[in-house]
């Protein structure tokens, strides 16, 4: 495996943003709490599968008005935000680099995951250099 398909953990994306994100339409995530630090690196998960490597650039704290304007960035349109957080005023627009984007999405295990983090991933049946491509 190539150095950085050695995550262990993954930031699960309800579909279609796995493969937004495979596709280059999307250049941040939002969740309801902050997830991580500038530098830490996660798998890219959406249904059973992982579409990519990222690494969070910066997380900030956003209100509606902020979430509506990152629309570009992130793809949830209102209508969802209000679906899968109601009322909820505070959230957090988490920017990434793309260190990766599988040709293929890989197959894994899913586990339950905890405010969006799938821990503990393993891929099933991957060659890093032959599944991958670096961007």
């Amino acid at each position: 495996m190539t150095e950085e398909l050695q995550c262990q953990h993954g930031i699960y994306l309800v579909k279609p943003y796995g493969q937004l994100f495979a596709n280059g339409n999307i250049t941040s995530f939002v969740k309801t709490c902050k997830i991580e630090t500038a530098g830490s690196k996660f798998y890219v998960c959406s249904g059973s599968e992982v579409y990519g490597i990222i690494e969070i650039l910066e997380c900030q704290e956003v209100d509606t008005e902020g979430f509506n304007r990152l629309f570009a960035e992130h793809r949830v349109s209102d209508f969802y935000r209000k679906i899968w957080w109601g009322k909820v005023e505070k959230l957090y627009n988490h920017k990434f680099k793309t260190l990766q984007v599988f040709k293929t999405p890989i197959p894994y295990k899913y586990r339950n995951s905890k405010i969006g983090i799938v821990e503990h991933i393993t891929l099933n049946g991957v060659n890093g250099k032959e599944e991958s491509q670096t961007v």
